[in-house]
């Protein structure tokens, strides 16, 4: 079982009607980008996510802990631990390259 796992995890797909900042890559998910907004209910409460669908596809092929389990917001930690050109890794930069600079928080 996951630690910090969401129940129940809701996906959609939706468009952005205002700038965002993906939870993954810290990247802008521009005005007008299709975006995977995933929410439910973690130990601490509420929670949710907006990702790139770059990056949510990313996640959901790569980023997986030993148990098997998504972990939310450590895209780029996963990329840093891998081989320099690890799917990660790749996948991220092509993030970078369509999205521009990590947005400061």
């Amino acid at each position: 079982m996951c630690d910090n796992h969401l129940d129940p995890v809701v996906e959609t797909r939706r468009k952005a009607r205002k700038a965002y900042v993906c939870d993954e890559c810290g990247l802008q998910i521009p005005v007008g980008a299709f975006y995977i907004y995933t929410s439910g209910i973690d130990e601490s409460g509420p929670c949710s996510f907006k990702q790139h669908e770059e990056c949510h596809a990313l996640l959901t092929m790569h980023a997986l802990d030993d148990d098997g389990c998504w972990l939310y917001g450590t895209l780029r930690e996963f990329a840093g631990e891998e081989a320099a050109l690890g799917p990660i890794t790749l996948g991220l930069a092509a993030v970078e390259r369509k999205y521009g600079a990590v947005v400061s928080p």
